[in-house]
């Protein structure tokens, strides 16, 4: 009798720069991604858009998407695979993001990093207004051997949270 067993091995730690995620399905990285519903049953996905269709991928065919869809409390991380950030001395985080509102209602996105594997959060941003059209994001991360970002999405009614085109890079020097 043959017993179907599934493995799933750890994604490798990042450590090569600048390091790009457009999820889309050739992503190699794609499935290092995870998601995590922290208040009710609803997660980050990938899809083309929002959910009101106002917005498309910033590029290619899929961009991650938070949307609910419901007047109940959610909340939801979007997480990194790990970043070796250690070889880099002014390290950024770049993304393209928008999250529109339905009627006054507006989900709200907020970056954070770990060092720790998730038991403590730094914040990095938080976005309470709408933005309509894709808009670049750069923040500043610390130099760590063991990084990850979390998206964090709080789900208010809105037509969803974007992000597109995550990139983890040098600084610029000027």
């Amino acid at each position: 009798t043959a017993v179907s067993v599934s493995v799933t091995t750890p994604c490798d730690v990042i450590s090569s720069y600048p390091w790009t995620e457009d999820f889309e399905a050739a992503s190699p990285t794609l499935n290092c991604w995870s998601s995590i519903a922290n208040v009710n049953v609803y997660g980050w996905q990938y899809f083309n858009g929002n959910a009101s269709g106002s917005v498309t991928a910033y590029s290619g065919s899929q961009n991650a998407l938070f949307f609910a869809g419901t007047f109940s409390a959610t909340d939801a991380d979007l997480v990194s695979p790990v970043l070796d950030l250690s070889g880099l001395t002014s390290p950024q985080l770049v993304f393209q993001h928008t999250q529109t509102d339905w009627s006054g209602d507006l989900d709200v996105l907020s970056v954070y990093y770990s060092t720790d594997g998730g038991s403590t959060f730094t914040l990095l941003d938080s976005y309470t207004s709408p933005v309509y059209s894709w808009t670049e994001r750069i923040l500043s991360l610390p130099v760590s051997s063991s990084l990850q970002v979390y998206f964090n999405a709080v789900g208010a009614y809105g037509y969803g949270i974007t992000i597109d085109d995550v990139v983890v890079r040098e600084a610029p020097s000027c």
